[in-house]
């Protein structure tokens, strides 16, 4: 019973058809019933009334022949009057009392029930007559009309006679119920004939939309309302119908222009993979071979110079492809939050160091602070969050002429379980500000201020892809500003805060790699590459350090050296004709399966390839590939590679002292011996160092390099090892020694 009354209340509330027909049907019976009882009170009223208008006038008759009959002691006579005036069966006694209360003559309706019940068919005396009526007037239902009898106005008595209201009021409740009953059926039939209406008019036409609503949520835009009747629902239906018309023909229009704008987007990554492909490339082989060739002893100090302008400029190309790969790879959603542990507070150090120097240059007040509550050892994506604040900074270094520029960072705790902060970046200066105009677009891809565009500097990307970064990092880059009043850009970035220990300490700076160690295997390298340059590039380097080494130009001729010569280790180039480096690297993989005759270790395979986008190298890892590498490439990565996967171990142009301030120098009698890198830059003529310490100010690479070309033929090593700073952008570290050396005494705010 419950749970049928459970079932009734929900279906009473999800359905608003049983709650109309509830409603509308309890409305109607509760109206009739109340008609129907109010006629019955009136009929019931009136029969009373008429009732007792009766009793009167017979009461009325008996009190106009009394006194004639009183004066002649003819009781008998009154008697059978009264019997015949009483004898309607609601009249239950009537009596003639004289003056001085003596009963004169009195008549009992003896059969009927109210009679019965009180005199229960005893004969009574006069006195207990009149206690019996006294009890008869008291009962339910039982009135009494009284009229005084008199003779010419003189009182002789009175007359009295009680009937009783029962057989009225039974009929009346017989009537009502018979009402009840009667409205009952009506509104049962009333309901009927309701349903049956609503049904056809109502209820279908709502379940048709209803199921219109309900296949159109689950995607069937096929389906239509069939319009019955062209009332108010059937108007609701015709909207519905065309509003599924028009919504078809667009879905059928946004699926058409998603396929075309799907097919665009793979035509675009298909065109900047290839682009990415053809320029890196020949840029492989251009900053490769430049590299190689400043290694030889026989090249002239023109030549090197000559060399270093075309490893610049290739460097300089290589960033800007980098920035519109970068770009595309964003709004491809290719670019992935890669957290790490880092000291943020060294972090922040290391960005002052590169960039105060050519602040003080610029007589510029370089200030960062932040709050004593910012975590120190924090996760993030560490490489992200250091080029979007060198991006800002040195914008704001770079035009402002006067003033400061600040960094302020705080945090805010968010979850102290979790020891999860939110920590704000706001980066100030006292620059020209921008227009209003300017900053509607500003973070837009290739757009620059008036400012940037005459500076002929950058390609527009710099604030674009730093406010795709902080997005990606949780946050949101803004920027407030107006014209002559600096400018304020702010952004935060979700840290967890972890412990020290977790905290790698910073990798030590590549050395030059001139061989291999004494008491290793003789290590077997295969290369498989389709472009003639890239061959001998690779070749060239790894010959020289006493890899054993053989080619192949395409991944058939690749599986076939595998089979013969068992390398250790193979460079695959991803994109070549006859078999594709992927397809070659699972064919390997597949017979190191199933072959175990003759099989040792499976051989490490190194994606190499100019491909700059993340989801090739997951095509390259998912075919088997151990590790990824992308062109152009440095000399120093490979050897990376090989010594993480081979446990080859090198030897180095520089190996003495531990101390980074510690480099290799050539003397004239054709020694080596090792001399700390403040006594060789010391050994350098002044005005030279005096235009290396200006141009590291600035930050000028192609002019510190072009300087360093000028000494590489008589100070090999330390060239060197400060080119190395260099293409690190460490220029921090060079200024360190030429302020000491050239007595520079360094603003400090």
């Amino acid at each position: 019973m419950k749970n049928f009354r459970k079932f009734l209340v929900l279906k009473f509330q999800s359905s608003v058809a049983l709650r109309y027909l509830t409603i509308a049907s309890s409305f109607v019976l509760a109206v009739q019933l109340v008609f129907s009882l109010l006629q019955i009170y009136r009929n019931q009223t009136q029969q009373m009334n008429n009732l007792h208008d009766r009793v009167e006038s017979k009461a009325a008759f008996l009190r106009d022949i009394a006194p004639e009959a009183v004066f002649d002691l003819d009781f008998l006579y009154l008697e059978t009057l009264m019997q015949q005036a009483t004898e309607e069966s609601d009249v239950v006694y009537s009596v003639i009392i004289s003056e001085n209360g003596e009963l004169l003559t009195r008549y009992l309706n003896r059969d009927h029930p109210l009679i019965k019940t009180t005199v229960e068919g005893a004969e009574t005396q006069s006195g207990d007559l009149l206690g019996v009526l006294a009890r008869v007037d008291q009962l339910p239902y039982v009135h009494q009309v009284q009229l005084p009898i008199d003779s010419f106005g003189k009182p002789l008595g009175q007359i009295r006679l009680g009937y009783s209201t029962r057989r009225v009021r039974s009929e009346g409740v017989m009537a009502a119920l018979s009402s009840i009953i009667t409205a009952l059926l009506v509104s049962f039939l009333l309901a009927l004939l309701t349903i049956v209406l609503f049904n056809r008019q109502v209820y279908k036409p709502l379940k048709s939309l209803r199921k219109f609503a309900q296949e159109f949520e689950e995607g069937d835009l096929t389906q239509r309302i069939e319009i019955v009747y062209p009332d108010e629902i059937g108007q609701v239906g015709s909207s519905l119908n065309q509003m599924a018309d028009q919504l078809e023909e667009n879905v059928v229009r946004l699926a058409e222009a998603l396929d075309r704008a799907i097919a665009a987007s793979r035509a675009k990554s298909e065109f900047l993979a290839n682009m990415s492909h053809e320029l890196r490339t020949p840029l492989n082989a251009i900053l490769g071979f430049s590299e190689l060739m400043t290694r030889e002893k026989d090249v002239t100090p023109n030549q090197k110079r000559t060399l270093g302008t075309i490893n610049r400029s290739g460097e300089h190309l290589l960033s800007l492809i980098n920035d519109v790969l970068e770009m595309a790879r964003i709004e491809a959603g290719q670019t992935v939050i890669e957290p790490v542990a880092f000291d943020l507070h060294h972090f922040l150090q290391t960005i002052y160091d590169m960039l105060s120097v050519r602040a003080r240059s610029e007589n510029l007040n370089f200030v960062f602070d932040y709050t004593s509550d910012l975590p120190q050892y924090v996760k993030a994506d560490e490489g992200k969050l250091r080029q979007v604040l060198l991006n800002l900074l040195s914008n704001a270094v770079k035009f402002t002429k006067e003033g400061s520029v600040r960094l302020h960072a705080k945090s805010r705790l968010e979850s102290s379980q979790e020891q999860r902060y939110r920590v704000t970046f706001t980066v100030e200066d006292t620059g020209p500000g921008i227009s209003e105009e300017n900053l509607a677009t500003i973070f837009e891809p290739f757009e620059q201020t008036e400012l940037g565009r005459n500076s002929q500097e950058g390609t527009g990307l710099g604030l674009a892809i730093s406010r795709r970064y902080v997005r990606l990092m949780g946050g949101e880059l803004t920027v407030s500003s107006q014209v002559a009043q600096g400018a304020t850009f702010q952004f935060s970035s979700p840290m967890q805060a972890i412990e020290a220990d977790d905290v790698q300490l910073e990798a030590i700076e590549a050395k030059q790699v001139v061989g291999l160690a004494p008491d290793q295997d003789t290590y077997r390298l295969l290369i498989v590459e389709d472009v003639e340059e890239n061959r001998q590039l690779l070749t060239r380097v790894l010959e020289l350090v006493g890899f054993e080494v053989q080619v192949a130009t395409n991944g058939m001729e690749g599986l076939e050296r595998w089979k013969e010569w068992q390398p250790h280790l193979i460079w695959m180039d991803m994109r070549m004709p006859v078999m594709d480096g992927l397809e070659a690297t699972r064919c390997i993989r597949d017979l190191e399966r199933t072959q175990t005759v003759g099989a040792h270790h499976p051989t490490i395979i190194i994606a190499l390839t100019a491909f700059a986008f993340e989801d090739h190298r997951k095509m390259a890892l998912d075919a088997g590939c151990d590790d990824y590498v992308r062109k152009p490439f440095r000399e120093h990565s490979l050897f990376e590679k090989l010594e993480q996967h081979l446990g080859v171990r090198y030897l180095y142009e520089e190996e003495g002292d531990d101390t980074p301030e510690n480099a290799v120098q050539d003397n004239p009698d054709g020694d080596v011996v090792d001399e700390p890198m403040d006594r060789q830059l010391a050994a350098m003529p002044r005005d030279w160092l005096s235009q290396l310490h200006e141009a590291s100010v600035q930050l000028d690479r192609e002019a510190v390099s072009d300087l360093l070309q000028q000494m590489v033929d008589d100070h090999g090593a330390l060239v060197n090892e400060l080119q190395t700073w260099v293409n690190s952008f460490r220029f921090d570290k060079i200024t360190d020694y030429t302020t000491e050396l050239l007595d520079v005494s360094p603003r400090l705010d």
